[in-house]
């Protein structure tokens, strides 16, 4: 109530909420909303099921393709008066790829940490985007299929797993993942993931921001979806690069390797995933 009479009689017309994933970011919604404050909610790179299952809004920003199907499908959840397309907030890597044609080193399999092991030891696993089984089940995989495959296995570390008090810890937790004479490396480099996409031929995870931000830039992508129940939704174009299990895994790996970049998102259908497509520069009311 006494936020409610601070902002009577206030001059601001319009709020962007950059932190929708709160608790108690629809009630203040509601408050800005009877004042006659304008609110926009401006999520994550990520699924909006990962935070935001029910919203209030005048208008939801909308970063990726993906969260557009979202929108329409659990529209009747929602409370938003309208959606608008924008780049995703903290997008500072698409200025190294945007307007210009990276090579990726070929042979080379990009494996995406969610820590999801370190999440599960602090009590703070998203589990309705994988478990710490799914990811030591991909890695396990992807080493196996790199071995067969004459191909080098980059682990590009989560931030929790490159302090500096977990390095032990990491390079133990991999060593018993990663099979025998499989060519690979634990990278703890200090730069981001996002400014070295590449440095693989082919990304995989199971669910991280930093796998829509791959697909945002342009380079090959997927998403390891084994036991996800809200991940990806039916109807969608990225179920074309998600493997429910490791023998569609194995196939998408195998299929991806044999295109360049720009054939990958034709023949998947997901060429509105990248920077440059008609998604980012359709009129701000959709």
């Amino acid at each position: 109530e006494s936020t409610r009479l601070k902002l009577k009689g206030s001059k601001t017309k319009i709020v962007y909420d950059f932190a929708a994933y709160f608790n108690h970011s629809n009630l203040a919604a509601l408050v800005f909303k009877s004042q006659g404050i304008e609110v926009v909610k401006v999520p994550s790179i990520v699924p909006l099921t990962a935070h935001l299952s029910g919203v209030i809004a005048d208008a939801l920003m909308l970063s990726t393709p993906y969260q557009l199907d979202e929108f329409q499908y659990f529209s009747q959840f929602m409370r938003v008066g309208r959606s608008q397309q924008a780049y995703p907030k903290h997008a500072e890597y698409l200025q190294k790829y945007r307007g210009q044609s990276i090579p990726s080193v070929l042979n080379c399999i990009g494996y995406y940490s969610h820590a999801s092991w370190i999440r599960s030891k602090e009590k703070h696993v998203e589990s309705q985007f994988g478990l710490p089984l799914q990811e030591e089940i991909l890695v396990k995989y992807l080493s196996s299929f790199c071995l067969r495959s004459n191909l080098k296995l980059l682990i590009f570390t989560h931030p929790r797993e490159r302090k500096i008090q977990n390095r032990i810890e990491v390079e133990n937790h991999y060593k018993r993942l990663v099979e025998p004479y499989v060519e690979h490396q634990i990278y703890f480099d200090e730069l981001p993931s996002s400014e070295i996409f590449e440095l693989a031929e082919i990304g995989v995870g199971t669910m991280s921001s930093v796998l829509f931000e791959r697909l945002l830039c342009g380079f090959k992508t997927l998403f390891f979806t084994e036991n996800m129940k809200s991940f990806p939704i039916p109807n969608s174009d990225i179920k074309s690069i998600c493997a429910i299990d490791l023998i569609t895994l194995e196939r998408l790996l195998q299929s991806a390797l044999g295109i360049n970049e720009r054939d990958f998102f034709r023949q998947k259908s997901i060429a509105t995933y990248k920077y440059s497509s008609d998604f980012y520069s359709q009129p701000d009311d959709v």
